[in-house]
């Protein structure tokens, strides 16, 4: 048996299939993958172009910001020794509560907490006066110069005749080294 010749309506036929194949692999294997890239490469560059925009608006408003980082500085720059912050603490806290006609019942300094970018100065007291005295007195420690941060606070009623409460409270302020 010898191999017959393909006529020409064969041919033309084999032809189209082998376009049709050759399409189909160059579609799915070349131009859809290029074009997903080209889609992830142009989504890429819109959120540089976003990133870069946003960047450009933060280094014009880079005085602005570094004036108001100074101002923070000079607010919170510990400039003392650790042991003169915790004095100074101590005292305020004292002259507050006097102010106040708060009675000063415990006053417990805690260790000083150094972390990387911050040290957090506490201390636990607990005093006793009238709820709306006590009121007045956290809202000056945490408006007083020095910016006293409430990180615990127990309010306990003495007795059911008396008007005194009991406020144990844990106040802490931060500084930067």
């Amino acid at each position: 048996m010898g191999k017959r010749k393909l006529t020409s309506r064969e041919s033309a036929f084999l032809v189209i299939c082998l376009l049709m194949a050759a399409g189909y692999i160059g579609y799915y294997f070349v131009f859809q993958p290029m074009q997903e890239e080209l889609s992830l490469l142009d989504s890429k560059i819109k959120i540089a172009e976003k990133h870069l925009r946003d960047s450009h608006r933060t280094l014009r408003k880079a005085p602005g910001i570094t004036a108001e980082y100074e101002r923070f500085e000079q607010t919170f720059k510990q400039r003392q020794s650790d042991s003169e912050v915790m004095a100074a603490i101590l005292s305020a806290i004292e002259t507050t509560a006097s102010d106040a006609n708060l009675r000063l019942t415990d006053m417990k300094p805690r260790k000083v907490a150094s972390r990387e970018f911050f040290n957090q100065f506490s201390v636990s007291l607990s005093v006793e006066g009238e709820l709306e005295t006590v009121m007045r007195f956290l809202y000056h420690l945490q408006n007083h110069s020095l910016r006293f941060g409430i990180d615990a606070l127990r309010l306990e009623k003495r007795s059911l005749r008396s008007s005194l409460i009991r406020c144990d409270l844990v106040l802490s302020r931060y500084l930067i080294p």
